[in-house]
């Protein structure tokens, strides 16, 4: 288990204050309790009397020393220290810690009759949680998080006649062994002993059907080989029965419920085996039973049902073929229903259903009616309760691909029900009549017994078609996934001599969903919109790639019928609702469009420019498309050559250092600078950073070019001094916004400095607005930090965003640069007022100010007039290259 995972896992299990501590600096970076964060960046004093006030005790200041150098000594056991009665551990408190790196440690503060209490939660054999503590957990991760995970249930089978057999000692054995292997397999969970032979365990990682298949398969065959490892070999299996919170059920109890389902049928198949739980699979009627209750019902609506079963039974477990054996029981189900044509179908790979078999009432209809393959999708809606009823096609059906599908059948009313075996949908069975017809509950019940019986005839005789087919179906939404999607798309592209399209839809803010409505609106936002571009694209080969993404294939027309499917998209996102509230206010979709010219059979190569043209809408506040054209495809082209490039141009130092001063608006001397990057491609045509830095932030490469252009500063800097020049001022550098690490990439700046022996103060590091307000608990430890290191502070493009006025004071920026969108050009522009209100407080708050972009006498002296002393912009002087600006405006000796 990682280091980061025995936090995680031990913050789960303890009452306790977590404190991140920095021994170089001594000060907690932040202090976490249950969840909150409630102190960052203080003397761990302050820690101290916090977790004091936390726990309801008083604290003694001078074992404050004490206990920070016991944290920064290499010695592992737990401190513990009493207030006052050395005799009453309600008083105590106890201190362990984590080394993390060299420079922090992870410190755990709690109180001792607390974590007593806790230990008492604990199971005493094999450490694990109890049931009442495992589910206060699980019910504390639902109301905090809401976010989906597994929650399994498993029995040690024949555990008491183990113990009968080897004695208790070595049922215990056998107990602790299959906790450790549960500790062991379970990296990113809880489990729970809930009774003698009884656990529980949650996997919080994952939902996905086909990696919690994985996950069980593993922890089933390593509990396995435990038998083994004894004297004498003994079998130890287990039964486990599984169910997922956020796709099965939204409420803990039915959580249980229905992971014990799992378990108990798992029991009744043999033992030995894992049941991950599914609705339609609970539905199946179990053959044994149906044969064991045939004779026993008396009512005559169940006679008929029984009949009309064990006629079906016999029929499939005749010497006959599998076709012929649906065709009989085809005309067998004619016959137990008033109706006109009964049909099976089962579902290809191709993501059409086709008919296997089917039966007519009047003969003479069979060569009037063709049954061709339909795309599955457009039955979805139609289903309720795991049924499909039509009594009157003309009143009950709105869904204009299956009315046009059943009109060709000549059908008025129809009853349909899926045919499903472990989990997978294989196909449905379906009574029609040619006249408008009221559906008993008996014709019902009758259709859903028997799409039980014929589901297992016809999974056993094409399991690995179905299997196979299972793997090609992105499970929350039932389209196709990426790897089928290719394959299908690929087919189309090459057999089709018409010209195709490729969409390429993504959800801009799908996480907001998430994040205000839980895990499971979020998967109805996306099983909806799966039902949308099935409606809309009915000729179409749709699938979700992953998370928000979705594809589709469909034959192109006109730019028109592009735009017109667009809006039935927009539309069908629009009137997704939950509890009367429209979700599609929540949500934009981006769209890119490709149209193939009718040549290409490379799909990867289809796909990437229909993602390209999404691409270039960038970040839209509402729904957008774009349809791929040439100028696009240039422009990727040359981002794509930027890229490639880039090693080598800083080979060749193509990337050179400009500076443009900043002025002192009243005296016009030179007050700093700002270090700028302009790129010499292949040491011909320059470069603006517009052209350039968009791309290198995109690919992760600015870091690499940030730290090539402070190491160029810092070089200039030591030429000045070693060439005698006089003047020095600071000279400001940006930070770049794309980091993962601050502290580190702060350090590896500092490192530079160091190397060419730079004053601190010579340089200034400017963080942009949009950084600080994306990132600012990360942000507030940076500026700490980088103050400690000597240099000032700067907010960049102050008044482009939108920024928190008192979090930009608790910062503690010491330079304010405000954006040249708020540098008015006359004294009555309301841009004025703002920048007034701004200049007047950062001087009284004592912060330096400078406004940049300025390019005209009036813009200088309006802000005079304000207040502003310093400014930046072409009405002084352009940036120049390093080496001009030196003999511009340094003086020698």
């Amino acid at each position: 288990m990682s280091i980061s995972q025995e936090i995680n896992t031990f913050l789960t299990r303890v009452d306790a204050v977590a404190v991140k501590f920095n021994i170089k600096y001594k000060v907690g970076e932040y202090a976490y309790y249950k969840g909150n964060m409630v102190l960052d960046n203080v003397p761990f004093i302050e820690v101290l009397k916090k977790s004091a006030d936390i726990f309801g005790l008083k604290f003694d200041k001078s074992l404050a020393k004490d206990i920070e150098q016991w944290i920064i000594k290499d010695i592992d056991d737990t401190l513990v220290f009493y207030n006052d009665d050395f005799n009453d551990v309600r008083n105590a408190i106890t201190i362990s810690k984590l080394k993390l790196d060299d420079n922090h440690y992870m410190v755990l503060i709690e109180n001792l009759e607390k974590k007593r209490k806790l230990l008492e939660t604990s199971d005493p054999l094999t450490n694990l949680y109890q049931k009442s503590s495992f589910i206060s957990l699980l019910n504390d991760k639902i109301e905090s998080e809401g976010k989906p995970f597994t929650l399994c249930t498993l029995d040690v089978d024949n555990f008491k006649e183990l113990v009968d057999t080897y004695g208790q000692a070595i049922g215990n054995d056998v107990l602790v062994k299959i906790s450790n292997i549960l500790k062991q397999d379970i990296t990113d969970g809880a489990i729970a002993r809930f009774g003698t032979d009884d656990f529980a365990f949650a996997y919080f990682k994952s939902v996905d059907y086909q990696e919690i298949w994985g996950l069980l398969y593993k922890v089933a065959h390593d509990i396995q080989d435990i038998g083994a490892s004894f004297v004498t070999p003994i079998n130890v299996t287990v039964t486990i029965g599984c169910s997922r919170f956020g796709i099965d059920v939204d409420n803990l109890d039915d959580l249980f419920l229905d992971a014990d389902k799992a378990l108990y049928r798992g029991k009744r198949k043999g033992k030995n085996c894992f049941i991950i739980y599914d609705a339609e699979k609970h539905k199946n009627i179990n053959i044994d039973s149906i044969r064991k209750n045939i004779n026993v019902s008396e009512s005559s609506g169940s006679s008929i049902i029984v009949e009309v079963v064990k006629q079906i039974y016999n029929q499939l477990n005749s010497s006959m073929d599998t076709e012929e054996n649906l065709d009989k029981a085809s005309e067998i189900i004619l016959r137990g229903f008033t109706s006109d044509r009964v049909a099976i179908y089962y579902d290809g790979n191709d993501n059409t259903e086709k008919p296997i078999a089917y039966a007519f009432k009047d003969l003479q209809k069979v060569g009037t009616i063709t049954l061709e393959p339909t795309f599955i999708g457009i039955w979805d809606q139609s289903f309720k309760n795991g049924i499909c009823e039509i009594s009157n096609l003309d009143v009950e059906s709105e869904d204009g691909i299956l009315l046009s599908t059943l009109r060709k059948q000549q059908i008025s009313a129809v009853l349909r029900v899926p045919l499903t075996f472990k989990g997978t949908k294989i196909g449905s069975l379906e009574i029609a009549q040619f006249a408008p017809h009221k559906w008993s509950a008996l014709e019902k019940d009758l259709l859903t017994v028997c799409a039980s019986v014929l589901s297992i005839a016809m999974y056993k005789e094409h399991e690995n078609i179905y299997m196979e087919h299972k793997m090609t179906i992105d499970e929350l939404t039932g389209l196709l996934n990426y790897s089928r999607f290719m394959t299908l798309a690929t087919n189309r592209l090459n057999e089709s001599n018409r010209r195709m399209l490729c969409y390429y839809l993504n959800f801009e803010r799908f996480k907001s969903i998430n994040d205000k409505f839980g895990y499971s609106v979020g998967n109805h936002v996306l099983k909806s919109f799966a039902s949308t571009l099935r409606k809309t694209f009915n000729n179409g080969i749709i699938a979700r790639i992953a998370s928000d993404r979705f594809i589709v294939m469909d034959y192109y027309d006109t730019n028109e019928d592009i735009l017109n499917k667009f809006s039935a998209v927009k539309y069908g996102l629009d009137e997704i609702e939950h509890k009367g509230e429209k979700l599609g206010d929540y949500l934009t979709v981006s769209c890119g469009v490709y149209i193939t010219d009718g040549t290409e059979n490379v799909i990867s190569a289809v796909v990437d420019k229909a993602n390209l043209a999404r691409n270039s809408l960038g970040t839209i506040y509402k729904s957008d498309i774009a349809i791929f054209t040439q100028e696009m495809h240039d422009k990727f082209n040359d981002e794509q050559k930027i890229e490639m490039h880039f090693p080598d141009a800083l080979k060749n130092n193509e990337f050179k250092l400009y500076l443009q001063p900043k002025i002192d608006i009243e005296t016009g001397k030179l007050v700093g600078a700002e270090a700028l990057c302009r790129w010499k491609y292949e040491n011909q045509n320059l470069l603006s950073p517009a052209q350039f830095i968009p791309k290198l932030e995109a690919s992760g490469l600015i870091l690499e070019l940030d730290l090539h252009m402070f190491e160029v500063l810092c070089k200039t800097l030591r030429l000045i001094k070693d060439r005698g020049y006089t003047g020095f001022v600071p000279i400001s550098v940006n930070l770049s916004r794309n980091q993962k690490d601050f502290e580190d990439y702060i350090d590896r700046l500092e490192a530079i400095r160091k190397k060419y022996d730079i004053d601190p103060s010579l340089i200034e590091i400017e963080i942009t607005e949009s950084t600080f307000t994306e990132n600012i608990v990360e942000i507030k430890k940076l500026i700490y930090y980088i103050h400690r290191l000597g240099y000032k502070v700067a907010m960049d493009d102050f008044g482009s965003g939108y920024s928190n006025l008192s979090s930009l004071v608790e910062c503690g920026f010491d330079v304010i640069k405000i954006d040249k969108s708020l540098c008015a050009a006359e004294k009555s522009d309301k841009k004025s007022y703002i920048l007034e209100a701004v200049i007047n407080m950062t001087k009284n708050l004592g912060i330096e100010i400078i406004c940049e972009g300025v390019e005209t006498q009036t813009q200088a002296n309006n802000l005079l007039r304000l207040g502003c002393r310093h400014a930046q912009g072409y009405l002084y002087d352009k940036p120049l290259p390093a080496n001009d600006f030196i003999n511009k405006y340094m003086e020698t000796r």
